[in-house]
C-alpha cells in the first residue's frame, strides 16, 4: 500500500509529495531487578522519499513531557488511524539527519545528479569544483605568480610532492584522479559506472573538507 503526504521537502524545501519508506517506534530495555522491563522510548524513526528531488530524507521524532509533546503517540493521528495522517501530523517537528540540498552548490549538484543516476555528470561537477576551487587557492596564496590557465601545471604548482605522505601529495592525487577522470568524460572516452561516480564524490568531498583522515582511497598502493 502506497502512504504518502503532501509537505516541504527538507533537502529541497518544496512543498512535495513524500513516500513514507519505513517508520518504527524505538523501544528500551533495562532490568528493574526483579524484572526485565520493556518500554518505548518516545522516539519514532522514519525514512521518506521526495519526489520533487528524488532523494531520501530520515530522522527522528521525539514525545514525552521532557521534550514538550506530552501526549501519547496514538493521539497524533487525530483517530484516522491513517499513517500518512498519522506522521503528517507531527512533521514540522521532524529531527532530520540529513543536510538541506543547496542547489547553488556544485558540491550538492553533483550528490543530486548521483541520485538521479547521472554520473557523467557527476565526474564533470567533481571536476569542476576542482577547477574553481584551485583558482581561489592560486589568489589566495600563489597571487603574485601567473596562473596557468590548465589545471594539470596548476595542480603541480599548489600540491609540491616532494615528501610522498604529505598532505599535499595526497591532494595532488586526488585532485589529478578528478581532472583525468573529468577529461576522460569530457572527451567520451569511457562510460561512468555508478562504484566510480561514487569514488569521485568521496574524493571531491575529502579535497573540500581538507582532511584526508577518513578517506578509503590508498594513495600509495591505488
Amino acid at each position: 500500500m502506497d502512504f504518502h503526504f503532501y509537505n516541504q521537502c527538507a533537502k529541497c524545501n518544496k512543498t512535495s509529495k513524500l513516500d513514507i519508506l519505513k517508520w518504527a517506534i524505538d523501544f528500551v530495555t533495562f532490568n528493574t531487578g526483579k524484572e526485565v522491563v520493556t518500554e518505548c522510548s518516545g522516539i519514532v524513526y522514519f525514512s521518506l522519499y521526495c519526489n520533487r528531488c528524488n532523494q531520501c530524507l530520515a530522522g527522528m521524532f521525539e514525545y514525552g513531557l521532557d521534550v514538550g509533546h506530552p501526549h501519547p503517540l496514538n493521539e497524533y493521528d487525530q483517530g484516522s488511524g491513517n499513517i500518512s495522517d498519522f506522521i503528517n501530523n507531527f512533521y514540522e517537528d521532524f529531527i532530520f539527519d540529513v543536510k538541506p540540498c543547496k542547489r547553488n552548490n556544485l558540491f550538492s549538484q553533483a550528490e543530486v545528479c548521483y541520485a538521479c543516476g547521472a554520473f557523467s555528470a557527476v565526474i564533470m561537477l567533481c571536476r569542476t569544483i576542482i577547477d574553481t576551487d584551485t583558482k581561489k587557492m592560486w589568489d589566495a596564496s600563489m597571487k603574485d605568480a601567473d596562473m596557468p590557465g590548465k589545471l594539470k601545471p596548476r595542480l603541480q604548482a599548489l600540491f609540491p610532492t616532494d615528501n610522498d605522505r604529505s598532505n599535499n601529495t595526497k591532494n595532488y592525487h586526488i585532485t589529478n584522479i578528478l581532472r583525468f577522470l573529468g577529461n576522460e568524460v569530457t572527451h567520451e572516452e569511457t562510460l561512468v559506472t555508478k562504484e566510480k561516480a561514487k569514488q569521485c564524490l568521496e574524493l571531491t568531498e575529502q579535497f573540500i573538507n581538507g582532511s584526508n583522515e577518513n578517506c578509503t582511497y590508498n594513495f600509495f598502493n591505488p
